[in-house]
């Protein structure tokens, strides 16, 4: 039986990732912290979500927080930028608050589940997916193991009798529909900037080869019923009774375009005044399904575009023709929504001339159709293809995970250098957001 107000503490740190995207300036909450407090809450426990990121704190007011809700566990969100910083803080938790477990989940340790363990501040790793994971954790501890053993739960790591143990991995959730509607009162942020942000899909069916989701999520394409999502709109409506825009989560919301096609006929069903934005990739888009996008309230669609070379979009498998990419932005652009476009310098297989082509292409876009210009350079982390085959492909890097920040370029390979990508990335910062500002002051800045 869990006793009263049984707390959990859940920690997202920063870690790059809010500002890593050079363009962006938005901040995008810990939906994966908020579906772990939702499950947690589901199943009868107290969650609190510290959220550095949003809400910087100092260490001892951090210490001080824990030592008052003496909570069964401290989970921290791990990437692996922000490694390191996650680690020491792990090693202040111990050394300050007596008896409180440590338990790391996120990207990293999902990869890497050793590189957890091997710090002697850290109790626990939650490999991939933790909504079912946490929960029978915090069963296990606040029962001392008397309801599920530790030996017993998917998807964690562990040490007994000064033994490594990493059980079975759990399955992911292939229905969505079970999860829990996350509370929202925590990212108060983002609903007084009118934003709410909503998840609606796991997993991804392509293969990229600079991208870990297919291993961290799986290449199955998982979905919430679109009727659900739908209604879910429809009680933050109620709730929150304010005018907002729904910004999708999903890396790629329009994977199915009858689904898409059946939210925009709720839309027009029941008349919902509703503004949105979404992530989508060229290939799977059109004129029509843009159009009507764009009469239900979408106001833009964020495209990863990557490269303008097409030699180097088909070696990293971007299954795209930048052909078909200039239709589909120009159709975006004349039905009246924002395309928002991401590109990436330093791929394995980049040189200095195919990144000069993204720069051109960037530009074209920029002019031709007011695109919102986004970009990264390129860092293989753990998981992906090209991080396994960093030696054989040429590709020179540190190892300090605190390098892995996609703000900087940290590879080089026989074909350019860390300067060449610097260079790059100097003239593309002209085209950065241009268009937020009136009178056009700044697009003719960006054509000198």
């Amino acid at each position: 039986m869990i006793k009263e107000k049984n707390t959990i503490i859940l920690i997202n740190l920063p870690n790059g990732t809010e500002t890593e995207v050079i363009g962006a300036d938005k901040y995008n909450v810990p939906m994966g912290l908020m579906y772990l407090s939702a499950s947690l809450e589901l199943s009868g426990f107290f969650s609190m979500i510290i959220d550095l990121v949003a809400q910087p704190l100092l260490n001892q007011e951090i210490i001080d927080l824990i030592n008052a809700e003496q909570p069964i566990f401290v989970g921290i969100t791990t990437y692996t930028a922000n490694f390191k910083s996650v680690l020491d803080l792990a090693k202040i938790i111990k050394q300050n608050c007596e008896n409180i477990h440590v338990v790391l989940g996120g990207a990293h340790v999902s990869l890497i589940p050793e590189d957890g363990m091997c710090c002697q501040h850290v109790d626990f790793v939650v490999i991939r997916e933790g909504e079912a994971t946490i929960v029978e954790l915090a069963e296990a501890m606040v029962t001392n193991q008397s309801t599920i053993a530790y030996s017993n739960i998917d998807g964690i790591c562990y040490r007994s009798d000064d033994k490594l143990n990493i059980n079975k991995q759990r399955m992911a959730v292939m229905d969505l529909n079970i999860l829990p509607i996350v509370k929202r009162d925590f990212a108060i942020n983002n609903i007084e900037k009118k934003e709410i942000s909503v998840a609606t899909s796991r997993g991804c069916p392509n293969g990229c080869l600079y991208c870990a989701v297919t291993v961290l999520s799986g290449s199955k394409y998982r979905t919430r019923d679109i009727d659900c999502v739908f209604m879910e709109i429809i009680y933050l409506k109620l709730v929150f009774e304010k005018n907002f825009s729904i910004v999708f989560t999903d890396d790629t919301f329009t994977v199915l375009p009858e689904r898409v096609l059946r939210f925009i006929e709720l839309i027009d069903l029941y008349s919902v005044d509703l503004t949105w934005w979404c992530g989508s990739r060229i290939e799977s888009m059109s004129k029509e399904i843009i159009i009507k996008m764009a009469n239900s309230g979408c106001c833009g669609i964020t495209f990863g575009i990557e490269s303008g070379n097409q030699e180097i979009l088909n070696k990293i498998h971007k299954k795209m023709r930048l052909s078909m990419a200039r239709e589909i932005i120009e159709y975006t652009k004349n039905a009246g929504m924002r395309a928002t476009l991401n590109f990436m310098f330093g791929h394995f297989c980049d040189t200095k001339e195919s990144m000069r082509a993204t720069l051109k292409f960037i530009k074209q876009m920029f002019f031709m159709h007011k695109a919102n210009i986004i970009f990264t350079y390129n860092v293989p982390f753990p998981g992906t293809w090209q991080y396994q085959k960093r030696e054989e492909l040429g590709i020179r890097m540190p190892s300090d995970y605190n390098r892995f920040i996609v703000t900087e370029p940290m590879i080089e390979t026989s074909n350019f250098t860390i300067i060449d990508q610097l260079e790059i990335g100097l003239k593309a910062t002209r085209f950065l957001n241009k268009y937020d500002y009136p009178d056009g002051v700044e697009i003719q800045n960006a054509k000198k």
